[in-house]
């Protein structure tokens, strides 16, 4: 997923442009999104989250299985000697989040529904599900754990 001028693609650049000052040999496996935290929601418990969120109007992305972005990282870090390289990896079809919202209803046999908002209402969003997904995360670790994160 390409982001432009947005606090993303600020620190997207930076990352890339320290890797390169570096002088190590990179490469870059870049998917245009993963399915399972693009998706995440849909598999929830709570009724009241089994939805999706976005602010892509009628875009489309080809999201990638997280496995498969391994398997492709595996590969180059095995096979290829291409320093510098970025490899854009995309899934098998292009969908927009309603066009994925009906195949999560049809395959999970509930009704998943699309919410496309304007950017600073997804934005707000996106804080609270993150959020959310973190408390469901860090209270399935031990106290002491959690402590440690502190």
């Amino acid at each position: 997923m390409r982001h432009h001028g947005d606090p993303l693609d600020e620190l997207h650049r930076a990352s890339i442009d320290a890797i390169r000052a570096s002088g190590l040999e990179w490469a870059l496996v870049s998917p245009s999104s993963v399915m399972e935290t693009s998706l995440a929601l849909a598999g929830a418990r709570d009724p009241r989250l089994q939805r999706e969120f976005a602010c892509a109007g009628v875009g489309r992305v080809g999201l990638v299985a997280a496995d498969d972005v391994a398997r492709a990282a595996a590969v180059v870090l095995i096979e290829r000697d291409e320093d510098g390289a970025n490899y854009e990896l995309t899934g098998p079809e292009s969908l927009s989040m309603a066009d994925m919202a009906a195949v999560l209803t049809r395959v999970l046999g509930r009704t998943i529904t699309s919410n496309n908002m304007p950017e600073d209402d997804f934005g707000g969003c996106w804080w609270t599900r993150r959020a959310y997904l973190r408390t469901r995360w860090t209270s399935r670790r031990s106290p002491s754990m959690r402590l440690a994160e502190r």
